[in-house]
């Protein structure tokens, strides 16, 4: 169980949620409900924020470890999504699965080296200011995703429109995100026991995960192009 204070609900969980909502739609052909001219985008936008921080209060407070934390976050967003935005179930979950796709991945490639560094460099700060050292990275890497996709739209469009292309990607996606978050997970739950070889291992496998990820996201651009020539 972990419990935040109001200063890391502020400082860490409200950022987060509002990158994320941005993660999710960018990467989904769903630019359009991030536009902040529009009224009803700022209404959903806020709802969303108070709700996906009140689900990650909530669950941390109450269920007894990460992936039971994870897997309830997701269930719980998409509903989020689903009524907040008025999606169909297959965007809602594509969307939500989106953004902590890349939640997973970043936090696999850095998150374990750089909370041991935080807790023995900065072991004599508070836990809250701990927290908040440790996502600072995350969410640089977050809003550098937003910028640099932002019009990913026109690839994820190109990739709906191939039914069997959006499938296939779809089901490969999701395999490897289900493999990359037991294996963070496992690796998160023993990197305290691990001798240095392994953690050294673990940490190179996690990067691995993110290369791959990477790839993907190169692989699936250079096919729009070719698509579009």
């Amino acid at each position: 169980m972990d419990k935040m204070s109001l200063f890391s609900i502020m400082t860490v969980s409200v950022p987060e949620a509002v990158l994320n909502i941005y993660i999710a739609f960018v990467l989904t052909g769903q630019r359009s409900k991030l536009y902040l001219d529009d009224k009803l985008n700022v209404i959903r936008l806020l709802t969303s924020v108070v709700l996906m921080v009140v689900t990650a209060v909530t669950t941390r407070a109450f269920l007894p470890n990460l992936l039971f934390v994870l897997i309830a976050n997701i269930i719980i967003i998409i509903f989020i999504f689903k009524l907040v935005y008025n999606l169909t179930w297959f965007h809602s979950s594509i969307s939500v699965l989106v953004f902590f796709g890349v939640l997973i991945t970043v936090e696999s490639v850095y998150a374990f080296q750089f909370m041991a560094l935080a807790n023995k460099y900065f072991s004599n700060y508070s836990p809250d200011i701990l927290r908040l050292i440790t996502t600072i990275p995350e969410r640089i890497i977050q809003i550098f995703l937003i910028i640099s996709f932002w019009k990913w739209d026109l690839v994820y469009l190109n990739i709906r429109n191939n039914k069997k292309l959006l499938r296939s990607f779809v089901f490969f996606v999701l395999i490897l995100l289900f493999n990359e978050a037991i294996f963070s997970y496992t690796f998160f739950n023993y990197f305290d026991t691990l001798s240095f070889i392994f953690k050294i291992l673990g940490s190179v496998g996690c990067f691995a995960f993110g290369l791959i990820n990477f790839l993907i996201c190169n692989i699936v651009t250079n096919l729009y192009k070719d698509l579009n020539h």
